[in-house]
């Protein structure tokens, strides 16, 4: 469930209608405040504030050879004859290995590969930093990215941001709005994306909400 408003009191008062058609276990997004209508009912288990970021600045797209030209650590990652891949479906094994490893507890659905929209970044053949999407729609202009991760080994060398580049230079060329979820407290990506011209345009909570037994 998304709730996410600078209307907290209307919304509530919409919350409180709808209580009776919501599911005994859901995952919820909801804006500061909103969490106290369903805790009448439910067992809230919290996971952080997050930030809603939107690009704003699409400028460094127009040209990404020189975007990279002007980023000193994505120069050294040319230095090094490592280049930003798209990702197929025969990179599944290796993707998944990386997530095992890098970001345990993500979110990645496997048939998003064949949008075309997932892009990485190999180290003498391994599979060191990939980024994607959670959600792409020509029909609604829109994408959210997701499931960005670099190895541990490999952070703060600029693949990450070489390979999220890629993504949103692709994503450019056939759509308009794109957007992303990160964790408040996840300084490092906030930093990365604000260089790619990402900014937070809104904050929520997230919490996995289940139905009290006895709350009747």
């Amino acid at each position: 469930m998304l709730a996410i408003t600078n209307d907290i009191s209307s919304t509530k008062q919409l919350l409180r209608k709808i209580k009776h058609l919501l599911p005994n276990r859901f995952y919820a997004h909801l804006s500061s405040g909103l969490q106290e209508v369903l805790q009448e009912k439910y067992q809230l288990s919290a996971h952080g504030e997050h930030f809603k970021m939107a690009l704003k600045n699409k400028s460094k797209f127009r040209n990404l050879e020189k975007f990279y030209k002007e980023e000193t650590r994505c120069l050294n990652l040319f230095k090094v004859k490592t280049d930003v891949i798209q990702l197929t479906e025969k990179d599944i094994a290796d993707i998944l290995e990386l997530y095992k490893i890098s970001y345990p507890g993500n979110w990645f659905d496997e048939r998003m590969l064949a949008t075309g929209k997932y892009f990485g970044i190999r180290k003498q053949n391994r599979l060191i930093s990939v980024t994607g999407i959670h959600v792409y729609s020509q029909k609604y202009n829109v994408a959210a990215l997701g499931n960005i991760c670099t190895h541990p080994d490999f952070r703060g060398k600029g693949f990450g941001r070489a390979a999220t580049a890629k993504l949103c230079k692709s994503l450019l060329q056939e759509i308009e709005y794109i957007g992303l979820n990160v964790k408040a407290d996840n300084k490092r990506a906030i930093s990365l994306y604000e260089k790619l011209g990402f900014e937070i345009v809104s904050s929520y909570l997230e919490f996995m909400v289940k139905f009290k037994e006895n709350s009747e």
